[in-house]
């Protein structure tokens, strides 16, 4: 069976990757190849998104390598779901803003947190764009990760791949 290979990149938090493997699942023939910075939890969405794979019965396969490149050779599609930075560094962006009095809910999108966000993120994300123009020029490119309005129109002026943004709150609301 031929697999179309879906590649996540994944920094941090396991329970949005466990879900979109869950989401995704249903698609017949899906090669699966996760990375993550911390060897650890790429061990553990590893036996996770395996135990979702094995209970579904579904024709799919599972990797995870912390070598980007190896992971995006030929895939077809592309998930990135990231936080850099850290939850520690997040904080950050909403208690200099409250410093000047200027309160911020949760501050990922807009205004200057969502600007602080995006500065620390759209590097990042343009050296994944980068790794995928070479090894997966004809990958589609779906980016979960906040501010996402502002990176995905940064991404698309800055690559001719196929780049479009996610909102994650959408899914189960209706």
């Amino acid at each position: 069976m031929q697999h179309e290979k879906i590649y996540i990149y994944r920094s941090r938090i396991f329970g949005f990757y466990k879900r979109s493997c869950k989401r995704h699942s249903y698609v017949r023939g899906i090669s699966g190849c996760g990375t993550y910075v911390d060897p650890k939890r790429l061990e553990y969405a590893v036996k996770g998104v395996q135990k979702i794979v094995d209970a579904g019965k579904y024709p799919a396969v599972v990797k995870g390598t912390q070598d980007r490149k190896e992971a995006l050779k030929d895939a077809d599609g592309v998930l990135i779901t990231i936080l850099q930075g850290g939850v520690e560094v997040w904080r950050h962006d909403i208690e200099i803003p409250k410093k000047y009095n200027v309160d911020i809910c949760v501050g990922d999108t807009r205004g200057p947190s969502g600007i602080f966000r995006f500065l620390r993120t759209a590097p990042v994300l343009l050296d994944i764009i980068r790794d995928c123009e070479e090894v997966c020029p004809n990958a589609v490119v779906l980016n979960y990760t906040n501010p996402m309005a502002m990176l995905v129109s940064y991404l698309q002026s800055m690559s001719d791949m196929n780049i479009t943004g996610l909102c994650h709150s959408v899914q189960g609301t209706a």
